[in-house]
């Protein structure tokens, strides 16, 4: 970076001259498929698996778009409340397996096991993509925090503000709200 004397508005120049250095990681893409109830992941451009999911059921649909891995946990517990979700469509699990973050609001791509048999059939989530759990532990063990899921074919897009929702911002908007008009 050579930003010493670069100006950067209102009097205030850059001072640091600096050498940075980084790797990049694999390119892994996922794509969710709400009408197929599938879930293909490929690494560097090549599948690596086609998996069966379950998306979100209906007023529940799981967001199209593309959303980015915000974290990853082996287990956590899922409560409706901290969503918004109340009365005969509530639920508390505790210990639900191989949580990868989508969205601060919750979005997640989990092991559901009590939905085994939904798998590549029926949508039966409350917006989470859910798999088997040898499924779900595969997948966890090949994301890593960046790595982009792009879901396809359901309703609405997810906000750009609900996690890293850029990347569902067109170019001509994306140019409109820059600073360098």
């Amino acid at each position: 970076m050579s930003l010493s004397g670069v100006d950067a508005g209102g009097g205030i120049y850059g001072t640091q001259q600096r050498v940075v250095h980084f790797r990049m990681g694999d390119a892994v893409v996922s794509t969710v498929d709400v009408n197929r109830k599938t879930m293909t992941v490929t690494k560097n451009g090549r599948t690596l698996r086609t998996l069966l999911v379950s998306t979100g059921k209906e007023g529940f649909e799981t967001w199209n778009g593309t959303m980015v891995v915000l974290s990853k946990v082996p287990t956590i517990r899922m409560n409706s409340r901290t969503v918004g979700i109340f009365g005969p469509e509530a639920y508390n699990l505790g210990s639900v397996k191989w949580d990868v973050q989508l969205t601060p609001s919750g979005t997640y791509v989990h092991a559901v096991p009590w939905n085994e048999g939904k798998f590549g059939r029926i949508n039966g989530s409350h917006g989470c993509i859910g798999m088997s759990t040898a499924n779900a532990e595969w997948f966890f063990e090949q994301v890593h925090v960046g790595d982009p899921i792009t879901v396809v074919n359901s309703k609405d897009t997810v906000a750009v503000n609900n996690g890293y929702g850029d990347w569902n911002v067109d170019w001509a908007k994306w140019q409109a709200g820059s600073a360098l008009k």
